[in-house]
């Protein structure tokens, strides 16, 4: 225990044969934590703290201290510029395809144990992997070595192009740094931040389910795709078919098959010492670091925390850069002073109160969340964790593993999103913030009453979220919460909702005592639907309440057709839909709980076997676990010889058996592996030429608009310009393209159409 926790709950989860302490601390010890730091932090001066200026990061096994970083640069930028590790790729530059996917190791002193995490570099400033090893793809093997997966991937046709392959290995790389075991639905899990978008899922997937310690539960093949038994290399129009359930029943692709490897990968990264040792990591000084347009700081404690907010009230808190990477690299928005929660250890609390309540620190993970909920849910009484089940499973549909391994959920709440996943859940829940601020006491404000409007939170300049405090609920009160989107992976909802409700048992019926709601996607904030909560308090729980209470919920979330993000009417539907869902989900509950052993509570309200369905939903359902099935022929014939080199003249002559070209059979292609280890060169891998130009459109700031002139004399008179090139340096016929017909101008000599 880290301050005067005790342990109130000691489990041993036989899985893992590992020991898991959910801690009890005193909410009143948690406000004195942050009411000591802050008096603390009003006497701190900050620019006399013995800053560091130098990062400390090792890669692929190697130490780089970088001294002359800028701290906009991003991971990519320096593994890719400085280091010259081209294997890890930019694709979409925010964090959702996943081709920049490495894996960052770190040695967490409170929890005394490695972490390993799938990081999405594209985002990662360089400044958060102080302290950090950071592996590539070129770091775990090589086409002359390759490591398991880097093999495996390249055998089962799992790269195409190749350009998303060195994420999709480190991916899976990660996943197994985590788990020597995974089950197939970690590996499908694993690779819900990786987008493919020429190879298939299905290969890719079938490669990594090699490693997957129950691939014998994976589907089997229908009747007529569950194999031939003739070799796909053979002639003579073979039929052949293929399935994932064959793939992995394939002795050639068992775990113990992996070259000279005991395990079916080889072991973790390992974290040097001087990343490892306590007494390294608490002399190592707090790290400020100045750059031309950034100054970084990583403070070690949260009153140095709170006395830069004082000092720099406009400075940007970054946890994992998740939010304020899209803004400075798309939106061009400028942060001079940003500052780093990653080594505060107050912020990174993460236990139950005295009251059963759940504290979240302010720098806390969103995977460190979710398996801490997971891990907690088995040893707690089902009544107390419905409201951290609601939390879970947005979690589990919350962005991508990348972005959840570094994202916080203080992070989440100020940057105060009208489709956040998580603000309904905390807000229905009835969660409250502390603020903290230099100088001052911490103040508590409930979730619910945080949000002003559009983006703008109940927070002052040098405040910031110190922690997050979750009630339990209780007995007969119901939590669920609910998403729709485009798509259920990696996706921002359309419209999410939580509902809670506390029943009684009455003499007839169940009654309700309170009802909560919160709502986002239909409001410039998260918002909660009072008429709604008004029309059920008190309220049988019956099918002519849910008539009342949609018609007020009707009222509260109204919409015009003029609304950001359209689809007023469907949207509309969609919190109808949440609230009917919701309705018949308690109501069956209920009939359970009576069937279970409870006959003298009030009888449930009836479920036709019809309206049974509205209470599924793929937030809490099981993943369904892939696989994939299909028959193909390979012709007969091979290469045919010209008449120049035929040996009778003729055209169309077969060539010898021993000569014949494996044309339609499903063979390893040649860039395959380098392909996997990084090894591939692309266009934007290749170092430029010295004195390479760089060119840059520059567009009409009107459209439709009659060309009067172009001054480019400003811009000519940057330093570094070379030239500048319109229709004036090209001829008619020079100036003209087009994807077939050539009928466009690259130039527009005096009119601009678009």
């Amino acid at each position: 225990p880290r301050r005067r926790e005790k342990v109130c709950l000691l489990l041993s989860c036989r899985a893992r044969s590992t020991i898991i302490m959910v801690l009890e601390v005193d909410d009143s010890a948690r406000q004195k934590g942050v009411s000591s730091a802050a008096s603390h932090a009003a006497g701190l001066d900050v620019q006399k703290a013995p800053w560091r200026s130098h990062l400390e990061i090792h890669v692929n096994g190697r130490a780089v201290k970088l001294r002359d970083v800028e701290p906009h640069h991003t991971l990519l930028s320096v593994l890719r510029d400085r280091l010259g590790l081209t294997g890890t790729k930019l694709g979409c530059g925010e964090g959702g395809c996943g081709a920049c996917t490495v894996t960052v190791s770190h040695f967490d002193h409170i929890e005394g144990k490695e972490v390993h995490r799938a990081v999405n570099a594209c985002l990662a400033p360089i400044c958060t992997l102080d302290g950090c090893a950071v592996t590539t793809v070129e770091g775990i093997g090589t086409a002359k070595a390759p490591h398991p997966v880097q093999k495996r991937i390249s055998e089962l046709h799992g790269s195409q192009c190749g350009f998303c392959t060195p994420g999709i290995v480190m991916s899976l790389y990660s996943t197994l740094c985590k788990n020597q075991e995974p089950s197939l639905a970690d590996i499908e899990a694993s690779f819900d931040g990786n987008l493919c978008r020429c190879t298939g899922y299905r290969p890719i997937l079938d490669a990594a389910k090699t490693f997957a310690s129950d691939k014998h539960s994976c589907p089997k093949a229908p009747i007529g795709y569950d194999g031939t038994g003739k070799n796909p290399r053979d002639e003579q129009d073979t039929l052949v078919c293929s399935s994932t359930s064959a793939v992995l029943s394939n002795p050639e692709y068992s775990l113990s098959a992996c070259s000279g490897a005991k395990l079916p990968f080889s072991p973790p990264p390992r974290i040097p010492e001087e990343l490892r040792s306590s007494v390294a990591a608490a002399a190592r000084a707090p790290l400020k670091v100045v750059g031309d347009r950034v100054t970084w700081y990583a403070p070690n404690d949260l009153a140095s925390m709170l006395a830069l907010k004082k000092s720099f009230p406009t400075a940007k808190i970054v946890a994992g850069n998740t939010e304020v990477g899209i803004e400075t690299k798309f939106k061009h928005m400028e942060y001079p002073v940003m500052v780093s929660t990653a080594a505060v250890p107050e912020l990174q609390q993460l236990e139950f109160d005295s009251a059963g309540a759940l504290i979240i620190g302010g720098a806390v993970t969103l995977s460190k969340l979710e398996n801490f909920i997971e891990r907690s849910l088995a040893g707690r009484p089902q009544e107390k964790t419905r409201g951290l089940r609601a939390i879970l499973d947005m979690l589990h549909w919350f962005a991508s593993t990348q972005i959840r391994n570094v994202a916080a959920l203080a992070g989440n709440i100020a940057t105060a999103s009208p489709i956040s996943d998580l603000n309904p859940v905390l807000m229905a829940l009835g969660a409250s913030l502390t603020l903290g601020s230099a100088g001052g006491a911490p103040r508590e404000v409930l979730v619910r009453e945080f949000f002003k409007s559009y983006r703008t939170v109940d927070m002052q300049p040098e405040e910031m979220i110190c922690s997050v405090r979750v009630p339990a609920t209780s007995k007969f009160e119901f939590v669920k919460s609910f998403k729709q989107c485009k798509r259920r992976d990696d996706d921002i909802s359309i419209v999410n909702a939580c509902l809670r409700v506390q029943l009684s048992p009455a003499a007839d019926a169940w009654r309700v005592d309170a009802f909560h709601s919160a709502f986002g996607g239909m409001a410039p904030t998260t918002v909660r639907a009072t008429r709604l909560e008004g029309a059920l308090q008190g309220k049988a729980w019956v099918e002519a309440s849910m008539e009342a209470a949609h018609a007020a919920l009707a009222e509260d979330l109204p919409l015009p057709e003029s609304v950001p993000g359209g689809m007023a009417a469907y949207r509309q539907t969609l919190a109808g839909s949440y609230l009917l869902k919701f309705y018949t989900m308690v109501s069956l509950e209920l009939a359970a709980e009576r069937l279970g052993g409870a006959p003298d509570l009030p009888p449930a309200p009836t479920v036709t076997a019809r309206d049974a369905s509205a209470a599924r939903s793929f937030l809490s359902e099981p993943h369904p676990i892939t696989s994939g099935a299909n028959r193909f022929s390979v012709p007969s014939g091979g290469l045919q010889r010209s008449s120049v080199a035929a040996a009778s003249g003729k055209d169309h002559e077969p060539t010898e058996e021993k000569d014949r070209a494996p044309v339609g059979q499903p063979l390893q292609h040649m860039a395959a592996l380098s392909q996997c280890t990084g090894e591939a060169q692309y266009v934007d891998d290749l170092p430029s030429q010295r004195h390479t130009l760089h060119a840059a459109f520059v567009l009409s700031e009107r459209p439709h608009a009659r060309l009067v002139s172009v001054d480019a004399s400003r811009a000519e008179a940057v330093s570094g310009v070379a030239g500048f090139l319109s229709a004036k340096d090209l001829s008619t016929e020079e100036n003209k393209w087009g994807p077939v017909l050539c009928d466009e101008e690259l130039f527009r000599r005096e009119k601009v159409t678009s």
